[in-house]
């Protein structure tokens, strides 16, 4: 269900609030690991605190370690971390991906060149 968050700003949304929250904060998370290589979820979700505390005045840390647990669990769900025992160890982004990234590219530049052709012969 959605809600107005408030009258002053009528079309956000609490739905797409969390929504945003939630994506920014999922690639904080990432982004860390990633940094890090090898790391624990305590050493991730410390140093999240702290950069969050540090940038709000303290407001608003009460669910980050939750916050990080799930993310984390989602990044493992889809191979992009690992984990054994208590070490969290950065994969990577799943090769397929930059895959299906290259061939859109190729294919948008095929299609660039023919609609380039077809304005040429105008």
């Amino acid at each position: 269900k959605k809600r107005r968050v408030s009258k002053k700003d009528s079309t956000t949304t609490t739905t797409e609030k969390t929504a945003k929250g939630l994506r920014d904060f999922s690639y904080l998370v990432m982004s860390k690991v990633e940094q890090k290589g090898t790391t624990t979820y305590n050493e991730v979700s410390e140093e999240l605190v702290n950069e969050i505390r540090s940038s709000n005045g303290g407001k608003g840390t009460s669910n980050i370690k939750r916050r990080v647990y799930d993310a984390l669990n989602v990044l493992r769900a889809i191979n992009i971390i690992s984990k054994h025992k208590k070490n969290i160890s950065w994969v990577g982004l799943p090769q397929h991906s930059a895959q299906a990234l290259e061939h859109l590219k190729t294919q948008k530049e095929e299609i660039l060149e023919r609609m380039r052709q077809k304005r040429e012969n105008y």
